[in-house]
């Protein structure tokens, strides 16, 4: 059966959303809400309640890192946690809009919190049929694509979430082992490693792990000055390592960013600025391993790689799920690039949109 037509039937008789939207509706039809996350699915949430009831239902956004990024997206004030508790009654309902919930719902208890909602469903990237429609060959040639039926069900399934809000669908192909499982691709000894967003030197440790401390090389690039020197000292033991404070674009350029945030991403209204490089300026490294998690300039990292990757054909591991367009737009450029590559596609974030990773081989 034509995807687009199993998606549409899928929709067609799935009212999850509606269904979990109503209940959500009717828990708070007395209640004033504090909404803790004011990321986009706690924006996206607060729309959706003022559309059904009104603004004066909520009191305002919590969330334990308070960005430029999030002040301008949110239509309420954004109060820490400690503040918001001084402000308002603890007899207001909370709504945890935010992965986190292990973390916050037992912050919210040990303080006095009775009223506690967990409505996850909404934080995905949403769309209709008929977006679909507008992209259908782009959606049909990416599921062919890939190489393995766990990859074309997890595209399937992450559409079907993004239609009908039915997260739990993600459950069926979820891999804890992010980038190096053996299942996902295939490292040797004489890796050279990029790494695209080396954060704190997690995903480095990672790699080191895989292969038993034997590679060639390892070049990070890391924008974020804090993120930098965290990295710095937490690899500082790891032999043939070259840091770089820069990030990777489409091409050589000065950009902004929202320093405040750990995990930063380009932000023309950020208060920090940032050289970013192409990738393809290093072609003297000739990476056999390219890792990318850029906060949604994996596509601009990309062309600027574009010479790297069509002729060494190194491994890829993209994120796919920073943009909604990337879970396609990425691996059908990176085809466009090298014919021959086979594309498996994994999530590995439970119960989530994100962690989405895109791998590329020969």
């Amino acid at each position: 059966m034509d995807l687009l037509l199993k998606l549409e039937n899928y929709y067609a008789h799935t009212s999850f959303f509606q269904e979990q939207l109503a209940d959500l509706l009717s828990r708070i039809e007395n209640q004033l809400i504090v909404i803790y996350g004011a990321g986009t699915g706690g924006c996206r949430l607060y729309d959706l309640i003022v559309e059904n009831t009104s603004p004066d239902k909520i009191l305002c956004f919590v969330d334990d890192d308070i960005t430029n990024d999030k002040k301008r997206q949110c239509k309420k004030e954004i109060l820490t946690f400690e503040n918001a508790l001084m402000k308002y009654d603890v007899n207001a309902t909370y709504i945890i809009a935010s992965f986190a919930f292990s973390l916050i719902n037992p912050k919210l208890i040990k303080n006095g919190i009775k009223n506690i909602i967990y409505y996850p469903e909404l934080i995905i990237d949403t769309t209709t049929i008929n977006d679909l429609h507008l992209i259908k060959e782009k959606i049909i040639d990416t599921y062919s694509l890939l190489n393995d039926e766990t990859s074309k069900l997890l595209f399937e399934n992450l559409l079907k979430a993004r239609l009908t809000g039915q997260i739990n669908l993600l459950n069926e192909t979820y891999d804890p082992v992010e980038y190096f499982g053996k299942q996902n691709i295939t490292l040797n000894e004489e890796e050279v490693y990029v790494d695209a967003g080396a954060f704190n030197g997690d995903t480095i440790i990672k790699f080191t792990n895989a292969v038993d401390n034997k590679y060639n090389k390892i070049i990070a690039f890391e924008i974020n000055e804090k993120n930098f020197e965290e990295l710095t000292r937490n690899t500082k033991k790891f032999k043939n390592l070259v840091l770089i404070n820069k990030g990777l674009f489409s091409e050589n350029t000065t950009l902004r960013f929202d320093g405040s945030r750990g995990r930063c991403g380009i932000d023309e209204s950020g208060d920090n600025e940032i050289e970013v490089v192409m990738l393809d300026n290093f072609f003297d490294i000739t990476p056999t391993l390219i890792k990318m998690d850029i906060e949604g300039a994996e596509m601009a990292a990309l062309m600027g790689a574009k010479k790297i990757i069509k002729e060494l054909k190194p491994k890829l591991a993209i994120c796919v799920y920073h943009k909604p367009e990337d879970l396609w737009d990425i691996p059908l450029y990176i085809k466009s690039l090298v014919p021959e590559y086979r594309f498996t596609l994994r999530n590995h974030a439970y119960k989530s949109t994100l962690e989405i990773v895109l791998y590329a081989q020969l």
